[in-house]
């Protein structure tokens, strides 16, 4: 099993802020800032407990990975690199789209489906290995 993030705004966004300003959208609240925005802590909080017990417990699932957008949408980057920052299995990965691009899927062979299928498929053989190494052995 595997979680992934593309242009998720895990410690909030700063145009949040602003989108506030012209719009009464509750969204815009809850997407502010995290050091601004206790619901966004205590959601970092929990997903990190949650790593370290899997961590603990050695299963190595869910794993979890996490793209960010590298291009302006309308002249503002809306999740940059710090904004997506969270706790993930693999390196922060970039990604040439905006925040719209991130989830467009344009062609199989290209990003963010490449990327995102790759993420899929490398747990997936993982899990596999693991569950056929645990087939006639007790579990510790």
């Amino acid at each position: 099993m595997t979680v992934v993030c593309l242009a998720t705004p895990a410690q909030g966004a700063g145009v949040a802020a602003v989108g506030g300003w012209f719009s009464n959208n509750p969204q815009f609240v809850g997407l502010i800032e995290a050091h601004l925005n206790g619901s966004i802590q205590e959601l970092e909080d929990s997903w990190t407990q949650l790593l370290r017990a899997r961590d603990k417990s050695g299963e190595g699932f869910p794993q979890f990975h996490c793209a960010y957008e590298t291009l302006p949408m309308h002249g503002v980057l809306v999740v940059p690199r710090e904004m997506a920052y969270t706790r993930c299995d693999t390196d922060l990965h970039p990604m040439p789209f905006d925040h719209v691009g991130m989830v467009k899927v344009t062609s199989r062979d290209a990003d963010p489906y490449l990327w995102t299928t790759a993420r899929v498929l490398d747990a997936s053989r993982e899990f596999a290995e693991r569950q056929s190494f645990w087939v006639g052995q007790v579990r510790p």
